[in-house]
């Protein structure tokens, strides 16, 4: 599971690209949903937007330039009626605070009975969509991490979820780990599984745990996995034991963490590594790469991890 925050992104079908690099600002932060990835088919687009509303922590619209409004004689640019209204809709159900307003910088026709909110300018004017939004998710980042101190209280809930796991002593052997931690009653309470691959991108283990224990008041999680390389000649097995110190405030989302983990061969049991490790929270979206069949996006992210994993070498 992932335990984020989760942000549905609205906006006209003209400004979806400015929508999407919104998405990509804040999937370190949020479990985002764009408009066009979110309504089942078969429904009435207002019975799934008023299902969404109910189900996200936030949501935010882009009200851009997509239309033109005669207003007492005056034509202005405006957005879409129906962005609007939509966010209107999840502004009654979440409260405006949690409702962002993303306004076209060069200007664009708001409601009256909007005035006195703060906006959330972006810059449709930029050279890149990535530069419109910047600024604006910056913002938005900061509100929505300071939702989640103030409102996840467990460390079960500041824990769970996607992590990326980078080993920064070794260069031999697995380096890189996509792991998810889970609650799991067959476990003690937790589950812990993982892909690994080495430092030219190859798969080289699936583990997972056979007994995982919590120290609440360190939050610090320890662990025994056992492993395998499905790809090795004769299917090798491995197994060790590891430790996890995650880091953050005495509540709300830790994102980052630091720990170790012994590796030995189950035939040759004198051979045992132990690794250091730095642990960075992944996004949902990266995990389902990782899972998916899309070999090209997998290497191209892989290959992005390896290089930001140079940053925290201890050689």
């Amino acid at each position: 599971m992932n335990s984020n925050p989760k942000l549905f992104i609205g906006s006209a079908s003209e400004s979806l690209d400015i929508a999407r690099a919104l998405e990509d600002e804040l999937q370190n932060v949020a479990s985002t949903e764009v408009w066009e990835d979110a309504f089942r088919p078969g429904y009435y687009t207002l019975e799934e937007l008023t299902r969404k509303a109910s189900e996200v922590d936030f949501a935010a619209f882009i009200l851009g330039q997509e239309d033109k409004t005669d207003s007492r004689g005056d034509m202005t640019l405006s957005p879409r009626d129906n962005v609007v209204y939509e966010a209107g809709l999840f502004a009654g159900r979440l409260g405006v605070p949690r409702v962002f307003l993303l306004v076209d910088s060069r200007g664009t026709k708001i409601p009256t009975d909007w005035k006195g909110l703060g906006y959330v300018m972006y810059d449709g004017g930029a050279g890149s969509t990535k530069d419109a939004v910047h600024p604006a998710a910056v913002r938005i980042r900061k509100e929505i991490s300071d939702w989640a101190i103030n409102n996840a209280s467990s460390v079960d809930e500041r824990i769970l979820g996607h992590w990326w796991q980078y080993v920064v002593n070794r260069m031999d052997g697995a380096v890189l780990s996509m792991l998810n931690i889970a609650s799991s009653p067959s476990s003690s309470g937790w589950q812990i599984r993982g892909t690994a691959w080495t430092g030219d991108g190859k798969s080289v283990a699936e583990y997972w745990s056979r007994a995982v224990a919590l120290d609440g008041r360190d939050s610090k999680l320890f662990y025994y996995w056992e492993g395998k390389d499905p790809f090795g000649e004769s299917i090798p097995q491995y197994f060790g034991v590891g430790e996890i110190q995650f880091d953050g405030p005495g509540s709300g989302l830790i994102s980052n963490g630091d720990g170790w983990y012994s590796e030995s061969p189950l035939v040759k049991l004198d051979a045992t590594l132990r690794k250091s490790t730095k642990y960075i929270r992944a996004s949902e979206t990266d995990f389902q790469v990782t899972k998916g069949n899309d070999r090209a996006a997998l290497d191209k992210l892989i290959a992005a991890q390896l290089e930001q994993r140079k940053g925290y070498m201890l050689l």
